[in-house]
């Protein structure tokens, strides 16, 4: 089996040093490490012209100036050569067994489309989460990855940056370009994993597949804790839309008032609304902008379909005991 990591970078030369320096002590080195950069990213292209990434084989892609991460990541996936794509940030920092724990899993049984595990934040670090990953039936998508404890389990989506999947199946649908945002577009890993999920895959959710994640400066609007607008309205509409097309007509009804009538914390409706106004100042607004988003991202999701990649041959399973995954 062969493994290729695909790093998407942009100006964070201090992360991208450390996230090299970690790969190049894996005790199983990938067969290839692609990093997608910016014609104009002069100091990521400097930096790479110093720096001695033995034993890895680096290959650079260029990345297009518009269209963020996704373009990023569609273009990256031109140039790889593994049959495995482990996928992940230039933030983070891999535990020495990381790519061999993510290969173990995928040699266990040929129906095993994505592997994921946990990225542990300096400001989380304790597990505390038994559900992860799960996409429920009325359209809520619980994430929980950076705090997920207990034994390895099936799950709907794995983190973005922390996850692996089969190249052949991965590259026919790629990341979806319906996605909206400027720099790094939410939800990605929610539409690639219900797709992966519907066309018959396993995806697996190992807390002990670890790295450690040191969340970097975004160079958009969406900036972790602050509210933006325009940003918000991205990831709304990118939540419905991956949702909406994944579910049958009755649990888009089910979703479509819960939405509206529940929500959660990040997309609130009137019943969160109501609970979250004392504690959070822009809770109406974030409502408002929410409920714009909804509606935008049926339409477009009721417009414009994405490809279907296809599904594992399950004649040619050979499924391993988990017993027997070296931990």
């Amino acid at each position: 089996m062969t493994i290729s990591v695909l790093i998407p970078c942009y100006k964070r030369v201090d992360d991208l040093r450390r996230n090299l320096d970690a790969l190049r002590l894996q005790e199983r080195l990938p067969e290839q490490v692609v990093l997608t950069v910016r014609e104009t990213d002069d100091a990521i292209r400097g930096f790479l012209k110093d720096y001695d990434p033995s034993p890895l084989s680096l290959t650079i892609a260029t990345a297009p100036e518009t269209g963020g991460f996704i373009s990023a990541i569609n273009a990256g996936l031109q140039e790889i050569t593994g049959e495995i794509t482990v996928l992940t940030d230039d933030d983070i920092e891999a535990h020495p067994d990381w790519i061999r724990k993510i290969e173990d899993y995928f040699l266990s049984d040929s129906t095993i489309g994505g592997v994921g595990g946990r990225d542990i934040q300096l400001h989380e670090s304790d597990a505390t989460k038994s559900e992860v990953g799960i996409f429920k039936w009325w359209g809520n998508v619980v994430g929980n990855h950076h705090i997920g404890k207990g034994e390895a389990r099936l799950v709907d989506v794995i983190k973005g940056a922390n996850c692996a999947y089969r190249t052949a199946p991965f590259r026919v649908v790629g990341f979806d370009t319906r996605l909206l945002g400027y720099g790094a577009q939410v939800h990605t890993e929610v539409v690639l994993g219900l797709c992966f999920r519907r066309a018959g895959w396993k995806i697996i959710y190992d807390p002990a597949v670890l790295i450690n994640h040191y969340p970097g400066v975004r160079f958009d609007i969406d900036q972790r804790g602050r509210f933006n607008e325009e940003a918000h309205f991205h990831q709304s509409h990118n939540r419905a839309m991956a949702v909406w097309e994944h579910l049958k007509p009755v649990q888009r009804i089910v979703f479509f008032f819960w939405a509206i009538l529940i929500g959660n914390r990040v997309d609130p409706g009137l019943v969160q609304t109501l609970r979250l106004f004392r504690s959070e100042p822009y809770v109406f607004r974030k409502a408002q902008v929410s409920l714009r988003g909804l509606f935008a991202g049926i339409r477009t999701a009721n417009r414009t379909k994405r490809p279907e990649t296809f599904s594992p041959d399950a004649a040619t399973a050979s499924p391993v005991p988990a017993s027997a995954i070296r931990r």
